[in-house]
C-alpha cells in the first residue's frame, strides 16, 4: 500500500542514550521494545488495549521518532541528560531498509482531544496520543507478533543515518572523546557527529552583543 506521508517527511529524529546508540551502530539494528515502561502511561495503555483486543497478538513493540527540529523539552524528556544523543535518519533510506519487514507498521501519530478518543478505531490505537503532546510531531514504528517477546531488531544500513548530535549538557572538553569513541566503531569513521549548542550558543550571544552595540 502506497504511503503518502513518505513524500512529506524529509528526516526522522530519534532521541535516545549513548548505550542505545552504540548498540545500533555496532549491530546495525533498530530495536523496538515493549512500551509498558514508557513514561506516558496513557500511551502505553492504548497499545496494551490494542494488543488485548486481538486474539492473535502476544506482543506489540514500538519505536518512536520525531519529525520536528531540535527542541529543549525533547532533550529533557528523551535525551537522558549528559548521555543523551539524537540520531537523525534519512527517512527515504530508512523506509527502504525496513519496508519489507513482516508485522511492521509505520505511521504518523495522530493527536486527539479527550472528547474525540472514543471515535478512534482500535486499529489506530498504537498511533494515537493526547493533544497535549502535539508539538512532538511523532512518527512511530510498531511491530506486531504472535509470539511473546520483549524486543525486536530490524537490520538497517548505517548509510541511512544523516548525523548524530550529542546533548547540550555534555561538557565541551568531553565532546571530542565521545566523538572519537563513536567513530571508532567499525564502519563509523566518517559519521557526521555534532554537539548541540541549544542552551549555550556563541552566535546567538554575539547577535545580542551586536544588538546592544547599536543602541
Amino acid at each position: 500500500m502506497k504511503r503518502k506521508w513518505k513524500k512529506r517527511i524529509n528526516d526522522l529524529r530519534r532521541y535516545t542514550d549513548l548505550s542505545a546508540l552504540f548498540y545500533l551502530l555496532g549491530e546495525r539494528q533498530l530495536t523496538l521494545r515493549d512500551p509498558a515502561h514508557w513514561d506516558d502511561k496513557n500511551d502505553s495503555y492504548y497499545l496494551s488495549l490494542y494488543k488485548e483486543s486481538s486474539k492473535d497478538l502476544k506482543s506489540v513493540l514500538a519505536l518512536c521518532f520525531v519529525t520536528c527540529s531540535e527542541r529543549y523539552h525533547l532533550w529533557q524528556v528523551f535525551g537522558a541528560g549528559r548521555n543523551g544523543v539524537r540520531i537523525r535518519f534519512k527517512s527515504a533510506e530508512l523506509f527502504r531498509a525496513v519496508k519489507d519487514q513482516p508485522g511492521l507498521r509505520m505511521e504518523r501519530v495522530r493527536y486527539k482531544y479527550l472528547q474525540e478518543i472514543e471515535d478512534v478505531p482500535i486499529r489506530q490505537f498504537p498511533f494515537v496520543k493526547r493533544h497535549g503532546f502535539i508539538d512532538e510531531s511523532e512518527f512511530r514504528m510498531v511491530y506486531e507478533s504472535s509470539d511473546t517477546i520483549s524486543k525486536f531488531d530490524i537490520p538497517i544500513p548505517l548509510s541511512c543515518i544523516r548525523n548524530i548530535k550529542l546533548n547540550p549538557w555534555l561538557p565541551r572538553d568531553l565532546f571530542s572523546h565521545v566523538k572519537k569513541a563513536i567513530r571508532g566503531i567499525d564502519g563509523c569513521s566518517s559519521l557526521d557527529i555534532l554537539h548541540s549548542h541549544l542552551i549555550d550558543n556563541e552566535q546567538w550571544k554575539r547577535a545580542g552583543d551586536r544588538a546592544v552595540a547599536k543602541l
